[in-house]
């Protein structure tokens, strides 16, 4: 019997500007994988939780208008709740916005999820700056000059500050594909897609491992345990 290919679990991550959604909508369209946008999840709970008048909907809808990171044990709590259907059925899929900070990371592993690849998406940082001062004019936060930078700075560095780390995390298993989102998008979401139906065709790598050692050390039998 062929042995089942596992469920495809793409990542996608990126900076404000980086067109991240449109990305994984793209993506999600092209291989028929349901989506999950972090973001969407966080505008559905601060509706939920403005008709309650909550202090978790207002420190939500405070930190998305001041684009400052949410508190992870909110984003852990519904994110662990879409994707528990997900992996109940076994069906592949692509989470946009997540995992963005070291803690993020750990929920995943706690709950056993291994990524199949976590896509980065890069910009530089003057449009990413833009956008964000574009968003915060729009959200009428009534921030202006020097405020506006130093407000869309913050946000800017907190992204770069943790997403650090979340390589850091990562960077032995290999998970990590990285991308230039400064290009086309359509040319982007080809080269992310082809990344992906590699993955797809072969989902499985065999293992190799090489013994090394002086005369004495038991390698043959080190062999032969492993």
């Amino acid at each position: 019997l062929e042995k089942p290919k596992p469920a495809m679990r793409v990542f996608i991550v990126g900076p404000p500007g980086s067109n991240r959604k449109e990305i994984a909508t793209s993506l999600s369209e092209h291989f028929s994988y349901p989506c999950i946008s972090v973001g969407k999840l966080i505008a559905d709970k601060v509706k939920t939780e403005a008709s309650k008048e909550t202090e978790d909907g207002k420190k939500i809808q405070e930190n998305r208008e001041n684009y400052q990171y949410i508190d992870d044990d909110l984003v852990i709590e519904m994110v662990k709740a879409e994707l528990s259907k997900l992996e109940k059925d076994g069906s592949n899929w692509i989470l946009e916005g997540f995992p963005r900070t070291a803690t993020q990371v750990v929920a995943l592993q706690k709950i056993g999820i291994i990524p199949t690849r976590i896509v980065i998406l890069n910009i530089k940082k003057p449009t990413s700056q833009l956008k964000v001062k574009n968003n915060l004019i729009s959200n009428a936060t009534g921030l202006y000059g020097p405020e506006l930078e130093r407000v869309a700075n913050n946000a800017i560095d907190e992204y770069y500050y943790h997403i650090k780390a979340v390589k850091d995390l990562f960077k032995d298993a290999q998970l990590i594909q990285e991308y230039n989102a400064n290009q086309n998008k359509d040319d982007l979401c080809n080269e992310i897609s082809e990344m992906v139906q590699v993955r797809i065709d072969n989902p499985y790598r065999l293992p190799r491992i090489i013994i090394l050692g002086p005369p004495g050390s038991g390698k043959t039998y080190q062999s032969q345990i492993i």
